[in-house]
């Protein structure tokens, strides 16, 4: 935006199906959240040559982060797809106590 660098997202498909994309991380800058910045990062992916099978998309959240649980929920609507959450990695998998359960979440079909 003017020249400066204000989001970015990390993403890959799944080595085992090539039409799920998952979502590693999203970031926006905090001038822009509200914005719509980070979905539109997303749906930009969706529109490139070697996202064409994809129907789908994954990526695990914390339950705490209401902000992505809100961007992921966002991008089901906009898709018109579904929106589910179920456990994956569970706080025993963080002994040290310093991180949250993570939730997978899946948008799609769409």
């Amino acid at each position: 935006m003017n020249g400066d660098i204000v989001g970015f997202v990390t993403a890959y498909l799944l080595p085992t199906d090539k039409t799920t994309l998952f979502v590693w991380q999203v970031g926006t800058d905090a001038a822009v959240r509200g914005h719509g910045i980070a979905r539109k990062l997303i749906m930009d992916l969706l529109e490139r040559d070697y996202c064409k099978n994809v129907t789908k998309i994954q990526c695990t959240i914390s339950p705490s982060n209401k902000a992505s649980l809100a961007l992921f929920h966002s991008l089901a609507k906009h898709l018109q797809a579904d929106f589910s959450r179920q456990d994956y990695y569970g706080i025993s998998l963080f002994p040290d106590g310093g991180h949250e359960q993570e939730d997978l979440i899946v948008v799609g079909p769409f």
